[in-house]
């Protein structure tokens, strides 16, 4: 209310890291605590009732939405049943996820092989449109990414289409790349925050 965007409605993601550094997060349940502390303030504005879940680490993985249903160890029971493997940490993937339904002519170009074969296949990003609701992603990650540069290319182009990042730094990284995220500049609007959690129970 205090920001009058009471009554707006968006598309709320989460994306959570995947990667090794991760897993004591994930045994002690920190990541079940942030997600259910975040849930209720998702479902105060999401468009359908539910909140996209994507795990990642070098790739990514999109899980069943949160639910009020299966709210209740949804870590556990749903997003650790997925058979994904834990990796490396790149944040450019999932938010390029985010990306896909603004983009209005992306086109695919093929590079490298000899007469078509052995080729690469590369998806190129046209235009970026804005989409019927904003886009609210909480991006929860232990430490830094290895893809800089991609990350800050993708959260220009979000800025372009109404999506909005909020950046959440778990653990006792210094998160030198989500700081520069929230002051990052050439953005058509600043769509980008965040803010660091040492302990989720510290947290009213």
């Amino acid at each position: 209310k205090s920001k009058g965007i009471d009554g707006q409605l968006a598309q709320v993601v989460f994306c959570v890291d995947y990667s090794g550094s991760m897993s004591s997060l994930y045994r002690d349940g920190s990541v079940q605590k942030v997600l259910e502390r975040l849930f209720p303030v998702a479902m105060a504005f999401d468009d359908n009732q539910n909140m996209d879940f994507i795990l990642f680490q070098n790739s990514y993985h999109v899980c069943p939405a949160v639910t009020p249903a299966n709210l209740k160890d949804y870590i556990n029971n749903v997003a650790l049943k997925q058979g994904y493997s834990m990796g490396g940490t790149s944040y450019a993937p999932s938010l390029q996820e985010v990306i896909l339904p603004m983009v209005s002519d992306t086109k695919i170009e093929k590079k490298g092989g000899f007469l078509g074969f052995g080729s690469t296949t590369e998806t190129v990003v046209g235009s970026i449109k804005k989409i019927e609701h904003p886009v609210y992603v909480i991006f929860l990650t232990d430490g830094d990414c290895g893809d800089k540069s991609d990350t800050y290319e993708v959260v220009r182009q979000l800025s372009r289409g109404g999506a909005f990042i909020q950046f959440i730094g778990i653990g006792w990284d210094s998160f030198a790349t989500l700081r520069k995220l929230d002051d990052l500049g050439w953005r058509e609007l600043d769509n980008a925050d965040f803010f660091a959690v040492d302990d989720i129970d510290q947290i009213s």
